[in-house]
């Protein structure tokens, strides 16, 4: 595929063609984004923690069938992809961990948890609202489809 490319009915998972030779996979969580919530759980139930999000993320890497690709993440991902090279560094060629540090103390912000907001209309746009207002315009429709990790992929 050409560069910019998008491979079509990926579902909740999406694939971005850099060139001819590498692309950028990345997926929805359970509950998030287009993704379904997990079989039989209860709304609200679900909760994801650090080895839940690592799980997750090697099962997608051997259900897709990507041999070493390059892990990147920024904020939480990041951490998370801290993670990913901590437990499974041969599972990588490589690990780009943007924004990330291994503790953090107080990350939750406990109000948006509440009853009254709708975390589904909130969350989005206040990661939204952390890109800078002159950051360039093709970049920011991106925000919304990059899942938590992205997978770059030499194909």
């Amino acid at each position: 595929m050409s560069a910019g490319a998008q491979e079509p009915g990926a579902g909740p998972a999406a694939c971005l063609w850099l060139d001819e030779h590498h692309r950028l996979v990345s997926f929805d969580l359970p509950w998030h984004g287009k993704s379904p919530p997990p079989e039989g759980a209860i709304p609200g139930s679900w909760r994801l923690n650090t080895d839940l999000y690592v799980a997750l993320i090697m099962g997608f890497v051997a259900a897709a069938g990507l041999e070493k690709p390059v892990a990147l993440g920024a904020s939480m991902s990041g951490e998370i992809c801290l993670e990913l090279a901590y437990r499974h560094p041969e599972a990588f060629a490589g690990i780009i961990a943007c924004e990330a540090c291994d503790k953090i103390n107080q990350r939750q912000t406990m109000w948006a948890a509440h009853p009254h907001v709708n975390q589904a209309q909130f969350v989005p746009e206040w990661i939204r609202a952390l890109g800078a207002p002159q950051s360039p315009a093709p970049g920011r429709p991106l925000t919304g489809r990059l899942g938590p990790v992205a997978l770059l992929v030499t194909c």
